[in-house]
């Protein structure tokens, strides 16, 4: 939510890596505030799919979101285009 600081965030995602491997969380940031180029939505399982964001320097990050069970993969691609075409840069 907008009320989260950027810490807690983190260490939210540490715990959840953590949980997820069984074994010690790290997250790491850089500093840059690149530009965002391109979003793109992949389903992975029926209720996860990764988000795949590319920056204008060529900076790749994937996430895990989670998605309701038997939304249509039209969805997905809406989704990416509607972001897409609005926040760019």
């Amino acid at each position: 939510g907008p009320d989260r600081s950027i810490e807690t965030v983190l260490a939210d995602a540490s715990q959840l890596l953590s949980g997820m491997s069984r074994g010690a969380g790290v997250v790491l940031t850089s500093k840059s505030n690149a530009r965002l180029k391109h979003v793109e939505f992949v389903r992975i399982e029926p209720e996860k799919a990764l988000v795949v964001l590319v920056s204008e320097d060529g900076q790749v990050e994937n996430r895990i979101v989670p998605i309701q069970p038997g939304l249509p993969p039209s969805a997905l691609v809406e989704a990416s285009n509607f972001l897409n075409a609005r926040i760019r840069g």
